[in-house]
């Protein structure tokens, strides 16, 4: 399984839906840059996976938005500076 692919893909859309076009892209980027700083050994194992098993689903969609949620508090911070 490509762990960035995936991890992509399963990004919730109604997250990106006002991130303009042009930048959607990077966004997706960086939460899956933050997914791999938060969670090293989740990450990796992504990578031996075929598909992610039922029982890590709901972990990784839980990292995914708080991944998310990490980048958007980046981005209003560096926005307020």
């Amino acid at each position: 399984m490509n762990q960035k692919n995936t991890i992509t893909c399963m990004i919730p859309r109604r997250l990106l839906e006002y991130v303009p076009l042009l930048i959607r892209g990077t966004w997706a980027d960086r939460i899956v840059s933050k997914f791999r700083e938060n969670n090293p050994v989740l990450y990796a194992e992504m990578g031996q996976w075929r598909e992610i098993p039922e029982e890590e689903m709901d972990a990784v969609n839980k990292e995914i938005l708080t991944a998310a949620e990490q980048v958007h508090l980046e981005t209003v911070d560096d926005n307020s500076n």
